[in-house]
């Protein structure tokens, strides 16, 4: 058995895309039962669906074309309806129903004011970039550069909001119930934040930090919330932290020759994947700390995912990847 790509998307886009996102369920209007889609958000505002053999179901015009989409996330409320969330500039996060005609339904925030008492992602100032958006649990979480970090119900009504006096460049929710951490990259302070949101605190309370580690976005952590993956400060490998007791450094990861752009741990938790501005996608297994797979897809790539299957997604300017494990 060996990685390789298996899929390529013929109908590109002439700009970058920023996040990649994939999900089952029932993504299109008249379906008995789920499909597999492939989600991503491009810097001219663009949003875009695809198949699971990437060919292209439907596009639209997400956020203005100078805002572009920074993130996107992909979850299923209690009744089996899935929802599509994307964020960009001046606090903006919207709510899209894919499996609506047209996509005629939409629902987003209250646009942020200059108001102090203002709970909207961008902290309440129009220049602030929600730049982090994520589904866990039957909620979203978003944080933005202003340092607020916020809970939302699957119809965007806020629950709570927390200060975390941070440049929110990468965020990661895990845990289950009330066992719920936070993983924020810091690019001023150049650590990741480990905070506590298992506590019911009032919308202006600061964040509760358990601990800080040293790196930078991306940051990706297993769904027990003992294993993190984050970039080093210092060149362009890749950390590894464990917890049992308190969080040390278990090895580090080296190989990429440019920026690391994204990171994506699997369901299961064994498995790391990373993507570069050197174009490559590195598997690496996180047991026995070793590479597993390193492919050449583009010139540059800046997003990854996991799919379904045990498949993986990365993109870059226009281009999609869907890489497998094969015979």
């Amino acid at each position: 058995m060996v990685w390789k790509i298996v899929k390529e998307n013929w109908e590109r886009f002439n700009a970058e895309i920023t996040c990649i996102a994939s999900y089952r369920g029932q993504i299109y209007s008249g379906e008995d039962e789920g499909s597999i889609a492939v989600f991503v958000g491009l810097d001219d505002g663009k949003i875009a669906i695809y198949n699971e053999n990437l060919a292209l179901e439907k596009d639209w015009n997400g956020h203005k074309k100078e805002s572009g989409v920074n993130d996107l996330t992909v979850g299923e409320d209690d009744r089996g309806t899935v929802w599509l969330y994307s964020c960009s500039m001046f606090g903006e996060i919207i709510q899209w129903w894919p499996a609506a005609l047209e996509l005629l339904y939409q629902n987003s925030t209250v646009q942020p004011s200059s108001s102090s008492d203002s709970f909207t992602s961008a902290g309440g100032t129009l220049e602030t970039t929600v730049k982090q958006i994520i589904w866990w649990q039957g909620n979203v979480y978003s944080g933005d550069d202003g340092g607020k970090l916020c809970k939302w119900d699957a119809g965007l009504n806020l629950i709570w909001s927390k200060d975390t006096y941070s440049d929110i460049s990468s965020l990661v929710v895990s845990g289950l119930n009330d066992q719920q951490q936070c993983y924020l990259a810091s690019p001023v302070q150049s650590q990741v934040i480990v905070g506590d949101i298992s506590r019911n605190v009032k919308a202006d309370s600061n964040l509760l930090v358990n601990t800080t580690l040293t790196g930078v976005a991306p940051v990706s952590v297993n769904v027990e919330g003992n294993l993190l993956a984050c970039h080093s400060t210092s060149d362009n490998s890749i950390l590894i932290y464990s917890r049992e007791k308190a969080w040390k450094l278990l090895c580090q990861f080296e190989g990429h020759t440019d920026r690391v752009t994204a990171l994506a741990m699997n369901s299961s938790g064994n498995l790391l994947a990373s993507v570069s501005w050197d174009g490559t996608l590195k598997l690496w297994n996180l047991a026995d700390r070793k590479m597993i797979t390193d492919i050449k897809c583009t010139e540059y790539l800046n997003c990854v995912c996991w799919g379904t299957q045990g498949e993986l997604y990365a993109a870059g300017k226009g281009e999609i990847y869907k890489i497998a494990e094969v015979d």
